[in-house]
């Protein structure tokens, strides 16, 4: 028998064992001496690991020809040859107790041959600047998060993000925008207060002269919050310092520290007393904002749909030099008509005693609000607000008025909302920031875009059965270093079916739209639709009356529509439809006529490939611009387990009487997941 098999059988045990705690010497430090084999298994593997690398190439052709009221006419051609490729992982590192990571980045390359080129088409432009800029972009997209847990109770959080956005716009520049973000966050869980803490540094810099191009935000947050049987006391601290490093005037820098109290006099908490303290200072460059405020508040919930309260506040505030005493008493009734309704009757008195002298405001208003429930978390605004007073200060003054409180989003923003946060709908959210740009709902969209703000298709809710009412508002802001917009648009429709096949629908709309800048310019207009809609088996109907109305003219358009799907096979159902419109406009005796033919379809060719189109052939006559326009779009994808590649070509062609240009774009996307 060889010398090998003369062994003791435990050699090999105490080997292995010896192994296992060097191994997990080296990766966790000593183990402890109570540790086992098992334990010291455990502790040096990966609880999790998670890598996909993801590769994105573009390559985009456009072609921009544009025959106006220009002596000479105007032409661009640009190419974006793009690539993304990026890998992200997540996992655990020792024991999930321990470390926690996640990662993902992304190498963003892209040659834009349009720069330096624009010198000789646009002359206005700064020639100089566009022949030194960079024609190719190399840049480092990443998002990393990295937690310490251990073993005691106060958890570590430090993550970086940084994304890089490339907007195109025709016969201008290339847009490059590169948002980063810095920041790290703990927790202190303790049988006392448990308390958080989180520090963000958020940078944009940008090519463009424009607010949001150059700026920079720390903002630190402390909160903690201890619930007992009867009391709840919520502690939160926000610092937030605002700094332009291109304009002047603009930088701001805020401290706000809020404690509240809440006391049950009931077991049920019928009876609720609360106390609020707040103290705030606002500094920019032109002003100083301080203020103290004590709020003592009484409240009384009957039932879940009634709430009656009682509040005095008592508050010391100083603007510049001035310093003001105000006293106010408040009187609240709340009633919640159906789950996303409240209405809010008050009376309110506000005394104030300045340096300038006292002033005595007493006043009554009641309230509408809408309350939208996105998710879990997320909760969406929007409020009407009715109010008639009195003041007595150097002179009397009565006065009534409606106020439109704007749309806010309150909770936290997930980083991307599921289906289910908002009634299985559609979902597209969060950028580099972790902002919203575009989220749409079931019955609500929502778009943001820097400054721009955009909120329609708000859903009343709650009505009973019958008839839908469709409540909307829109409110869009933009501000830009020329100028800035701002537009409200209040829309009411009532809808109603028949026979399961035809729905009748009636809408009036208010939209008023102010302008500032080099020119100040204000509309405001009146809108009112109504129409028929009407499905039959696979074919479908409708007809409109839209009447549009301003100060300076008046619009009538009638638009008819027809469409029919074609089910020539199982998954193949192409549309094809026909739209005639008509408008007409007072002021201008103008009369235009718009025939469209327009198509769309998904066609499989197979478990891996398949194609889409959708094409529009609009023909105008009786206008100013009399001629055609053609706007198409096809896609081909191939997919091979996690290999994704699609080609698509889209076209723009108008040949009209004042332009006449052509558009192409074709791009070849590669997308491969390992």
């Amino acid at each position: 028998m060889p010398r090998a098999d003369r062994r003791p059988p435990a050699w090999d045990a105490v080997v292995r064992a010896a192994a296992l705690a060097l191994a997990g010497a080296l990766l966790g430090g000593p183990a402890p001496a109570h540790a086992r084999p098992r334990t010291v298994l455990e502790a040096a593997r990966v609880d999790s690991f998670e890598a996909k690398l993801d590769l994105l190439s573009r390559v985009d052709f456009e072609r921009y020809q544009i025959f106006a009221v220009d002596p000479e006419p105007r032409e661009a051609t640009k190419l974006l040859l793009g690539q993304r490729i990026g890998a992200r992982g997540t996992g655990s590192f020792v024991h999930p107790r321990f470390w926690r990571w996640s990662l993902a980045i992304n190498v963003l390359l892209i040659e834009d041959l349009l720069r330096g080129e624009l010198a000789s088409v646009q002359p206005a432009l700064d020639a100089p600047s566009l022949a030194e800029a960079d024609r190719f972009r190399v840049d480092a997209e990443y998002d990393a998060r990295w937690t310490f847990l251990g073993e005691h109770p106060y958890p570590v959080t430090v993550f970086a993000t940084r994304g890089t956005q490339l907007l195109s716009r025709i016969f201008q520049s290339n847009y490059w925008l590169t948002t980063s973000t810095y920041g790290a966050s703990a927790a202190w869980h303790n049988d006392v207060f448990p308390i958080s803490v989180q520090y963000t540094f958020q940078r944009n810099d940008g090519e463009e002269r424009e607010l949001t191009s150059s700026d920079e935000v720390h903002q630190l947050q402390v909160g903690g919050q201890r619930e007992g049987t009867r009391a709840t006391v919520r502690l939160d601290y926000r610092m937030t310092d605002y700094h332009n490093r291109v304009f002047a005037g603009v930088d701001y820098l805020i401290h706000r520290l809020d404690l509240d109290h809440q006391y049950k006099l009931d077991a049920d908490g019928t009876w609720l007393l609360g106390t609020r303290v707040r103290a705030q200072r606002r500094e920019t460059d032109r002003n100083t904002f301080s203020e103290v405020r004590l709020l003592e508040s009484l409240q009384l919930t009957p039932d879940r749909s009634l709430r009656l309260r009682t509040r005095y506040e008592l508050a010391w505030w100083r603007l510049d030099a001035e310093d003001v005493l105000e006293n106010v008493g408040w009187l609240e009734a709340r009633h919640q008509l159906y789950k996303s309704l409240t209405t809010t009757l008050h009376a309110r008195v506000t005394h104030d005693l300045g340096d300038s002298g006292d002033r005595l405001d007493a006043a009554v208003g009641g309230a509408l609000l809408y309350r939208k429930q996105l998710g879990p978390s997320l909760v969406m605004v929007h409020g009407y607000q009715g109010l008639a007073g009195w003041s007595r200060s150097s002179s009397d003054l009565v006065e009534a008025r409606v106020v439109d409180e704007p749309l806010t989003l309150v909770g936290e923003i997930p980083v991307r909302l599921a289906f289910a946060d908002v009634d299985q709908a559609t979902v597209d959210v969060v950028d580099a920031t972790r902002t919203i740009r575009y989220l749409r709902g079931r019955d609500f969209e929502l778009f943001t875009s820097g400054a721009d703000t955009l909120i329609r298709r708000l859903l009343g809710g709650d009505i009973p059965e019958g008839a839908s009412v469709l409540v909307s508002y829109t409110h869009a802001t933009t501000g830009v270093a020329s100028g800035r917009s701002a537009e409200h648009r209040y829309t009411g429709r009532l809808e109603t079916t028949a026979w399961d096949w035809i729905r009748l629908y009636a809408e009036y709309g208010y939209q008023d739209l102010e302008r500032w800048g080099s020119l100040h310019d204000h509309l405001s207009a009146h809108e009112l639709k109504t129409g028929v809609e009407a499905t039959l088996w696979n074919a479908h109907a409708s007809a409109e009356y839209h009447l549009y109305a301003t100060e300076r003219f008046t619009a009538h358009e009638l638009t008819a529509t027809s469409s029919v799907l074609l089910p020539l096979s199982g998954s193949f159902e192409p549309v094809f439809g026909v739209r005639e419109n008509y408008i007409h406009i007072d002021a201008l005796d103008e009369h235009k006529n718009a025939f469209q033919v327009f198509t769309e379809a998904q066609l499989p060719l197979g478990d891996a490939l398949s194609a889409s189109w959708r094409a529009t052939l609009d023909w105008e006559l009786g206008g100013a611009n009399d001629g055609l326009f053609l706007n198409g779009r096809a896609r081909v994808t191939w997919r091979w387990r996690k290999l994704t590649l699609w080609f698509e070509y889209e076209t723009r062609l108008a040949q009209k009487e004042l332009e006449a240009y052509g558009r192409h774009s074709v791009s070849l996307n590669f997308r491969r997941e390992l």
